[in-house]
């Protein structure tokens, strides 16, 4: 199988690398991923794959630690369509029902249909690289316009007879690398205090748990805090970590009874989420 993969991307990489590449202008989705560094023996390194797409059009961006990819290496992308490892070609815990074979020149696509795996000659599929990123566009359709992947992706080195010298897995294993087609959203629980209730005088924490709609953890972003204890306007500082979302702020001297009434506003990537809070000042 790697000795006829390498074989049928020398005889076509020439032609697919004529292809002009076009942009992916206005995402609706973006996907970022990472891999472990230095557990690619010789082969290629995959640090990380980023994964985009506007309304026609799929982008992935490997990067791996070779600034121009080595002739001997190649690219392979696996795109598991229905979710199920038990359809397509099964590939380090994928059941891709397509896959794509790149190298520093061009690429080519395959599609599996049963047990058939069928080389794509008039494919969508178009591939460059450049400091150290394969970047891969195939037409959404192509892929029969699911609403999300399952995706895998692995960097091979072989020897002039085709025989596999070394290999990096992107994932290593599950859980595998997930994409939705859909515009991210965030979602955000009802804000609680730390203490339960404000004292006058006193430091208080406003904190509610941030979640993506596409179940990825939620590292890092910001948060936009606004608050008033009666009409006075207060001073608040907003972090997000650990999927928790926090207000901290002073709650003024002389202000017990009054309310405190304000809002967080959390933002990841390009989504936000807001939601109010009202305390009543001890």
């Amino acid at each position: 199988m790697q000795t006829q993969r390498t074989t049928r991307l020398g005889l076509v990489g020439a032609a697919l690398a004529a292809f002009v590449l076009f942009g992916a202008p206005g995402a609706l989705a973006d996907g970022s991923y990472s891999d472990p560094a230095g557990d690619s023996g010789t082969a290629p390194d995959i640090t990380s794959v980023a994964v985009s797409n506007d309304e026609t059009t799929v982008t992935f961006a490997i990067t791996t630690n070779q600034a121009a990819l080595s002739p001997d290496a190649i690219l392979v992308g696996y795109i598991d369509t229905d979710g199920n490892v038990a359809t397509g070609f099964a590939q380090n815990g994928i059941g891709a029902e397509h896959f794509f074979i790149a190298d520093g020149e061009g690429g080519l696509m395959a599609h599996v249909n049963g047990n058939l795996i069928q080389l794509d000659f008039q494919t969508s599929l178009t591939s460059s690289y450049a400091n150290g990123v394969l970047t891969a566009r195939v037409a959404r359709s192509e892929l029969g316009s699911p609403q999300g992947l399952t995706l895998g992706f692995e960097a091979i080195l072989s020897d002039e007879d085709g025989n596999t010298l070394a290999t990096d897995a992107a994932p290593n294993g599950p859980p595998y690398y997930t994409y939705s087609f859909a515009p991210l959203t965030l979602a955000m629980s009802q804000p609680a205090g730390a203490p339960k209730k404000p004292v006058a005088g006193k430091a208080f924490v406003v904190s509610a748990a941030v979640t993506r709609s596409d179940s990825e953890a939620v590292a890092s972003g910001q948060v936009t805090c606004k608050a008033k204890a009666g009409k006075q306007t207060l001073r608040s500082t907003g972090t997000l970590s650990g999927g928790t979302a926090r207000c901290a702020m002073r709650i003024p001297k002389g202000s017990k009874g009054k309310a405190l009434r304000g809002s967080m506003t959390a933002k990841v990537d390009d989504a936000t989420v807001t939601k109010a809070f009202k305390f009543t000042v001890r």
